[in-house]
């Protein structure tokens, strides 16, 4: 097995998250989509969702893509995040990685601390 090359490792995890996208102008509104995370670093995630999230996101003008992520570990995260990649799974099944963008370093050190707190015992 070859060693790991990334500077953040990735964690394999299992929880409800939500996604937030808003809408081209201010006339739109931001939608709320459920999603489920897969895999989570400092500085990515990797979620399973829904067709309806992959077709809010395309619709947007501007690239990369973005949207907002929240979720809950030992304490709640919320951060904007850009669509590095998206892959369709099956018809109404896609996978996303979403790059963070990180405002707060001490929310940045907060998520790690969580990951390497709960690797042993597995994120629920």
């Amino acid at each position: 097995m070859s060693r790991e090359r990334r500077a953040y490792p990735r964690y394999p995890v299992e929880f409800p998250l939500q996604v937030t996208v808003a809408g081209d102008d201010a006339a739109e509104a931001v939608t709320t989509y459920p999603a489920r995370a897969a895999t989570l670093s400092r500085t990515s995630l990797e979620i399973s969702c829904n067709a309806d999230l992959v077709t809010a996101l395309l619709r947007q003008r501007q690239l990369p893509y973005a949207c907002g992520v929240a979720f809950s570990l030992d304490q709640d995260f919320a951060f904007r995040a850009q669509v590095i990649t998206h892959r369709r799974r099956s018809q109404h099944r896609y996978v996303l990685v979403l790059l963070f963008v990180h405002e707060d370093a001490l929310l940045e050190q907060a998520l790690e601390r969580a990951l390497l707190g709960n690797q042993s015992v597995g994120l629920d």
